[in-house]
């Protein structure tokens, strides 16, 4: 029905007319300081088509999650450290060892970094046990109440969603 496409333009990902698409009254593929007020979060996220190998093969880069995104770890070192307890995120982990469920929770680890205005979910909870989905969805609904940010969840998993939503 066309909902990972509009949150791909959303988040900027596809070209279109300028002004066409907007996200905060800016044009959301050709405003590039829009990269610090959103954050797009999709399911294919370190996932590649790799000649010869298939469709959808994980990204085997030997590199520990405390090497990732040094600078915004650094920056943002109180809401590192309660991304880190709500998602069970391991900083010693290397990424071409980890399971389908902690490289998730890794995306949305260094996705939520950076404090933004607005959240782009596209299928982001799919590979989450149910207790860290449950948490990641607390801590979104907390976002929103508290700092205000808006958020388009895109999923079809709708169990615990009921009470979660203002607008559909």
């Amino acid at each position: 029905a066309g909902k990972t496409t509009m949150l791909r333009i959303l988040a900027g990902k596809h070209m279109h007319e300028r002004n066409k698409a907007q996200l905060l009254g800016r044009s959301a593929f050709h405003d590039l300081g829009l990269a610090h007020h959103r954050a797009f979060m999709a399911s294919d996220w370190g996932r590649h088509t790799v000649a010869f190998a298939g469709y959808g093969c994980p990204l085997q880069a030997d590199i520990a999650v405390k090497d990732m995104m040094k600078d915004l770890q650094e920056q943002f070192k109180d809401r590192k450290q309660m991304l880190v307890d709500l998602l069970g995120v391991n900083m010693d982990w290397r990424m071409h060892q980890v399971s389908d469920g902690q490289r998730r929770r890794v995306q949305i680890f260094l996705q939520l970094l950076r404090p933004v205005e607005v959240f782009l979910l596209d299928e982001v909870t799919v590979d989450l046990d149910v207790i860290t989905r449950s948490d990641f969805l607390q801590f979104l609904k907390d976002e929103s109440e508290q700092r205000g940010v808006t958020i388009i969840y895109a999923t079809h998993i709708f169990d615990g969603l009921a009470e979660w939503f203002t607008h559909i």
